[in-house]
């Protein structure tokens, strides 16, 4: 009887596509799930380094404010040159140099250092 259950399950054409059918769903929908389930690791991964950044935005940002408030502060905010530059930041040292030149002339665009 098993013997010919499974010879009529074979041979009958409707019930062959409806069992290929649901195979075909089961599969689609076991990859499906796996599949879902990597997006979601990598999703909530992707969501850490995205903290992450924000965090490290925040230190540079502030790291900005404190050189920007430092430069105004000195007089450094439209330097010229290396040497115009280093001349401030020793004024604000009070440290005294006897000569600050730099070794050779460059010109970058339109200015000469």
């Amino acid at each position: 009887m098993k013997y010919n259950m499974g010879k009529i399950m074979i041979s009958d054409r409707y019930t062959l596509i409806l069992s290929a059918a649901v195979m075909l769903v089961a599969t689609l929908t076991f990859i499906t799930y796996i599949s879902i389930h990597n997006l979601k690791k990598e999703n909530k991964r992707l969501m850490g380094q995205h903290k992450e950044m924000h965090v490290l935005k925040q230190s540079l940002v502030q790291i900005k404010d404190m050189v920007e408030s430092k430069e105004k502060k000195i007089g450094l905010t439209k330097s010229s040159g290396a040497v115009f530059t280093l001349g401030h930041i020793l004024k604000a040292l009070q440290l005294k140099a006897k000569v600050i030149k730099p070794l050779d002339k460059k010109r970058v665009k339109e200015f000469t250092e």
